[in-house]
């Protein structure tokens, strides 16, 4: 069986962010095929001076072929929401290539350790509960007012002149009346009214107290989860090391015929599951950072980065 020919991964273009992330991702992918031709080199040369089996060599190139096939449907994949994206900001005519992808998934930001009260204020549905508040109790009162007598002014000025040949006459006058009404007759209704908006005042109370106990709640889970999430992210970069570390010594084992073959695709298939759980448990940091931000209504000071357990 003749292996396949040897070919670079195709490169990524210059990083920036996109809309959505496999655990898989395009540079995970990458890694595995160059670690697959690494293993294919060490094999082929192997079998070539007859210290190990030709098979190693030819599973060895099994195995590559898969990798680059998995690189190629995800640059597909990659490449039809380039152009989803292309076509959502009216940039038809514009080559894919002018979006790119980021190499590595960025670092959440750090949790801090209290938040003032006043970032919340900046969420939608508490200034439209707090305007309706105030709008209700502007509204109440109002309509205490209507019990009040009214009093009503009616000022007056006037001025006219006259000439005729020889004679010439000016007038001025002002008046000024007033009126003071009080609502008897209409008591009942008054207080039918008063009534009503009370009850619509203290409706809104209510609704604007749901509102912001719900927005406590979701900024206090958005922050605890992006800070369990940045606690995952760490021990799995740790594992990630330790998992890269024994494949390369098994490597170097398979190359001086310490160790054969199944040894080292086991160490190498255990250190692509870690590189995988790490590259999703970055995506979901991400995620719970944008979703941290959208429950506080904004961002925070990097300047109080404080771990949340601390706080407590």
């Amino acid at each position: 069986m003749r292996a396949p020919a040897r070919r670079s991964p195709p490169r990524s273009p210059t990083p920036i962010s996109r809309p959505a992330a496999s655990p898989s991702s395009s540079p995970t992918r990458r890694e595995t095929v160059r670690i697959r031709e690494e293993l294919y080199r060490v094999a082929s040369r192997r079998g070539q001076i007859g210290v190990a089996a030709t098979s190693d060599a030819d599973r060895a190139a099994g195995d590559l072929a898969q990798a680059r096939a998995q690189v190629a449907a995800f640059e597909a994949e990659l490449q039809a929401q380039r152009r989803t994206i292309l076509i959502l900001t009216n940039r038809v005519v514009e080559p894919t290539t002018n979006i790119a992808t980021p190499a590595s998934v960025a670092a959440p930001p750090p949790v801090p350790a209290t938040l003032p009260s006043e970032l919340l204020e900046r969420r939608p549905d508490v200034r439209e509960a707090e305007a309706r508040l105030r709008g209700a109790a502007g509204r109440q009162d109002l309509q205490a007012l209507e019990f009040f007598p009214t009093l009503t002014f009616t000022p007056g000025v006037g001025w006219s002149k006259t000439s005729q040949p020889g004679f010439s006459s000016e007038t001025q006058s002002w008046t000024l009346g007033g009126a003071i009404t009080q609502p008897i007759l209409s008591i009942p209704r008054l207080m039918a009214d008063l009534k009503a908006q009370n009850a619509r005042t203290e409706q809104a109370v209510l609704n604007y107290e749901k509102v912001v106990q719900t927005a406590f709640g979701e900024a206090e889970g958005a922050i605890v989860r992006l800070d369990a999430d940045r606690r995952r992210v760490a021990i799995l970069i740790e594992g990630e090391a330790r998992a890269r570390r024994a494949y390369e010594a098994a490597r170097i084992g398979y190359d001086r015929g310490l160790i054969d073959l199944d040894t080292t695709l086991s160490t190498e298939q255990s250190w692509r599951l870690v590189r995988a759980q790490l590259t999703a448990a970055q995506v979901q940091a991400a995620r719970r950072a944008v979703q941290a931000y959208k429950a506080i209504g904004g961002g925070w000071s990097p300047d109080r980065p404080s771990t949340l357990a601390s706080a407590r």
